[in-house]
């Protein structure tokens, strides 16, 4: 090999875009596929084995084991039976010198940074997925069913009053505070002004089913849904005036299940 041709493992594993800790690992594992010479300390190779260094990638990178890779190696490249200079004693291995040396810890920082790059895109992936992902409702907690409301609390019969209780009673009572939330107790809410019990519209299921779809795939969720049918009066199956998120992601996970809601 001519001088002006060779250059260093570090520049030959850089012309392919191979790691260099990756293009060592190669030279130790399948050494009967490189020539190279010793110049100044320094392990030299042909420029025109950058195409062997780039194959032995490829085919790691299909998942082969050495053994496997071994095996494709000789049916495609000539091994290599003579190194160059023929002075056995030119390829001893020698003291590596400073620039060996700093080639060998920039390949290994390269290394580095390409994990910590993987690792970055693995954490952005999940991210993403998690951003993705619906808001956990009631229904979602464990113990819940989605298809059902939270079952009530058992009211504990009470006791008669006395004379004395009623009179405690008195004293105590406060007027009751209306609850402005409930669309049902507050004509006010927007879009419910002034109206009474005969504009809210009977409960259709099939009316109900498509405007669910219809509003999922505007890219609403089930409390969203939730509020947006009791403000537009739709009555539940129940016949209740406000519809609970629950009840919503139920429908919803059933037409998912049917194939009906992506």
């Amino acid at each position: 090999m001519n001088d002006m041709e060779l250059v260093s493992l570090p520049e030959l594993a850089k012309m392919v875009g191979v790691p260099y800790s990756s293009a060592i690992r190669y030279v130790k594992n399948y050494p009967e596929y490189f020539m190279f010479s010793y110049i100044d300390g320094v392990k030299m190779f042909s420029r025109d084995q950058s195409a062997v260094l780039k194959r032995i990638q490829e085919l790691h990178r299909t998942g082969k084991k050495t053994k496997a890779v071994k095996a494709v190696l000789e049916a495609e490249i000539p091994k290599n039976v003579d190194i160059t200079n023929g002075n056995e004693a030119d390829q001893l291995p020698a003291t590596p010198s400073q620039a060996d040396m700093m080639a060998l810890l920039i390949g290994k920082v390269e290394s580095m940074a390409d994990a910590f790059n993987r690792v970055a895109d693995q954490l952005e992936r999940q991210n993403s997925i998690l951003d993705a992902l619906p808001i956990a409702s009631i229904s979602e907690l464990p113990g819940l069913s989605p298809d059902t409301p939270p079952a009530e609390k058992t009211k504990k019969p009470k006791a008669k009053p006395t004379k004395k209780s009623k009179g405690k009673a008195k004293a105590k009572a406060k007027p009751a505070v209306p609850d402005i939330d409930d669309p049902a107790k507050n004509p006010n809410l927007p879009g419910m002004e002034q109206a009474n019990d005969a504009d809210w519209k009977t409960y259709d299921e099939a009316v109900v089913f498509d405007l669910i779809k219809q509003y999922a795939q505007d890219g609403m969720k089930s409390p969203a849904i939730a509020k947006r049918f009791t403000q537009e009066r739709y009555l539940t199956k129940t016949g209740k005036q406000s519809w609970n998120q629950a009840t919503v992601y139920g429908i919803m996970k059933r037409l998912k299940e049917r194939g009906e809601l992506g």
